[in-house]
């Protein structure tokens, strides 16, 4: 079911066993996971089905680090989130991604790469990233598109010196990617045991006196309309950069911010991964002609 916060009365009361903060990849994908179980989710979206203006710029900010792109026009604030404009770059992180490196502070994680695995497998097909296959045998797939293609009779891996050069594997959609907010949106309504609360913005999470765990959420609408959401678990699922942000403005209880008793949330931002292309001149160009876009790029 989908609520529109704009028509509920001021001070409205929702109550919940999960409420999930954010309608992207991740709170919609937890949303799913609990669809037909004994569980009530609700599910709170800032905006609604369509860009919206004025709450898009909402995510708008200054930057006073490194440099980076505008906050309100690098991620989407709607239903579905920013896989409304994504590709499906997926890649899963690595053992040595996870490792502790004595030259990196604060490296280590706290759970291993083997432990993340099954999670990977079903991220990958709720994503539409295709075959879970991160390794040199996806070259070898019946099924394998590079760019749009596929493989070539007579194609031939490209092989570099893994004493000079690392591989790493990801998979990218550029011709239908999934978008969440229209692929799993009839899922949600039909769901008997989630609600979803759209144009719902969260401006504060009300923490207990000792700061141990949280109430209530507040949440508001660009009119001024206010609400309150309580539920046994809450799940922040903004992303990167509106989490902190949420946790850090929380701050009526634990003045540092919710879970920033050691002044660490928000200091491991990561951004989403990267490419640089390089140019290779060989010297016969035929030897390499027909193979280097789909094996070097």
């Amino acid at each position: 079911m989908f609520i529109d916060f704009r028509t509920a009365p001021d001070e409205s009361r929702f109550d919940a066993d999960v409420c999930v903060i954010g309608a992207g990849a991740a709170g919609i994908a937890l949303a799913r996971e609990l669809v037909g179980s004994r569980i009530r989710v609700l599910l709170l979206e800032s905006a609604g089905f369509e860009l919206d203006p004025e709450i898009q710029a909402l995510y708008a900010g200054q930057n006073v680090g490194r440099p980076y792109f505008d906050l309100d026009v690098t991620r989407l604030r709607f239903f579905g989130g920013s896989t409304n404009h994504w590709n499906n770059r997926c890649g899963p992180l690595t053992a040595w991604d996870m490792s502790e490196r004595p030259w990196v502070p604060y490296s280590g994680w706290p759970i291993s790469r083997a432990e993340l695995q099954p999670y990977y497998e079903r991220a990958s097909l709720i994503c539409g990233a295709g075959p879970y296959v991160y390794d040199e045998t996806l070259y070898d797939r019946d099924d394998f598109v590079f760019g749009g293609h596929r493989r070539p009779d007579g194609f031939t891996r490209f092989e570099p010196d893994d004493d000079i050069l690392g591989r790493y594997y990801f998979h990218n959609d550029d011709g239908s990617p999934i978008r969440f907010g229209e692929a799993y949106r009839d899922e949600l309504e039909a769901a008997d045991n989630v609600q979803v609360l759209l144009y719902a913005n969260v401006v504060n999470l009300q923490a207990n006196d000792a700061g141990t765990h949280v109430e209530w959420v507040d949440v508001a609408g660009l009119d001024g309309k206010r609400g309150q959401v309580a539920a046994r678990y809450y799940a922040l699922c903004c992303g990167g950069l509106e989490n902190p942000r949420l946790l850090l403005s929380s701050d009526n209880v634990v003045r540092a911010g919710l879970g920033n008793q050691n002044d660490l949330v928000g200091r491991f931002f990561m951004e989403h991964p990267a490419t640089s292309g390089t140019i290779v001149l060989p010297e016969e160009p035929s030897v390499v002609a027909d193979n280097f876009s789909y094996g070097a790029s």
